[in-house]
């Protein structure tokens, strides 16, 4: 994808300004979803840095930090495309207390939004009482728990396990890379970390 390979190389020469003007030309050519399924996916998983090697951290910090940007940006078309859909759920999408990293859950709501859900976005380090008190404020539906880093999967489910005893018939999802290597561990009603996923729940609700 030429796309694809231009922006990896202004990405590693921190040419913000290149970078913005090619993903708005590959955004308006209707490319939205695979900007959020392909091409970050890419870009994130491009760098594997050694344990210690902090100038390798250094440079997937800088580009993440760029994409974060290119991310922010594409809301304006998930806009532009949500005004076809309506779904009358809410979805309130957190990362748990002590999970920095909210780049999948940002993604996750635009996509949800893209589809039609109203959604909340708590974002990184949400505390228990915090996500309870949301949750009893915005009546939502659906509670989305993204987890990057694996060990904070043992506080996923004490977590889960208390959301569920304030609300049993809350439905809980997980995403993210940490939560979908060991989903069979978790007790949620299932995964949201792609467009099938979110297609597959509107099917089974008959949203």
């Amino acid at each position: 994808m030429a796309y694809l390979q231009d922006l990896k190389k202004m990405l590693i020469a921190q040419d913000k300004e290149q970078a913005l003007a090619l993903t708005h030309r590959f955004l308006e050519a209707g490319n939205l979803l695979v900007f959020y399924e392909e091409v970050i996916p890419e870009i994130l998983n491009s760098i594997a840095c050694e344990q210690g090697d902090y100038t390798c951290v250094y440079h997937e910090h800088r580009m993440s930090a760029m994409m974060r940007m290119l991310v922010e940006v594409s809301y304006d078309y998930v806009l532009k495309a949500k005004q076809q859909r309506k779904v009358d759920k809410t979805v309130l999408v957190a990362c748990l207390k002590g999970e920095t990293h909210e780049l999948g859950a940002v993604i996750g709501s635009y996509l949800l939004e893209y589809y039609g859900f109203k959604t909340i976005l708590t974002g990184a380090d949400t505390p228990l009482k915090t996500l309870l008190a949301g949750i009893a404020h915005a009546k939502c539906d659906y509670l989305v728990l993204s987890v990057t880093n694996a060990y904070n999967l043992v506080e996923f489910n004490k977590v889960l396990a208390n959301i569920k005893a304030h609300y049993p018939k809350l439905k809980i999802y997980g995403a993210g890379r940490g939560a979908l290597k060991q989903k069979t561990h978790l007790l949620v009603d299932g995964m949201l970390s792609k467009v099938a996923d979110i297609e597959a729940l509107i099917d089974k609700e008959g949203l």
